[in-house]
């Protein structure tokens, strides 16, 4: 399964031909990339009321734009099993984590028990 993985990578990356599924004219990974990356950095700061309003629609439709063409090269099986393991082994744990540091910094109380002098 990780060979898959690597294999649709270096194909998404370069936007090269393999079985004759995509063509050259494909763009790539590479190329969409900074795309991405720029729209979730710099939306916010252009449109920030279109951000805050619909920026789970627009995170869902960057997933979609990777996982359409996955299912349709490996099959729906495959993505479904990338898509699960993506949430249950990646996202929660992360969630979790952050919810873990969430809490137990909020019970931290950083206080002086000493006398200040003045002048």
């Amino acid at each position: 399964m990780a060979g898959a993985f690597y294999r649709i990578l270096l194909i998404a990356w370069r936007g090269r031909c393999c079985r004759n599924r995509w063509c050259e004219s494909v763009f790539g990974l590479g190329r969409a990339v900074p795309g991405v990356l720029l729209s979730i950095a710099v939306m916010p700061l252009v449109v920030p009321n279109v951000w805050h309003h619909h920026f789970g629609k627009i995170t869902a439709g960057w997933a979609l734009a990777f996982l359409i063409p996955f299912a349709a090269y490996f099959g729906i099986h495959a993505a479904w099993v990338n898509l699960v393991h993506a949430l249950l082994a990646e996202y929660v744990p992360f969630v979790i984590l952050l919810t873990a540091l969430y809490v137990v910094a909020g019970g931290i109380y950083i206080g002086a028990a000493c006398k200040v002098r003045r002048g």
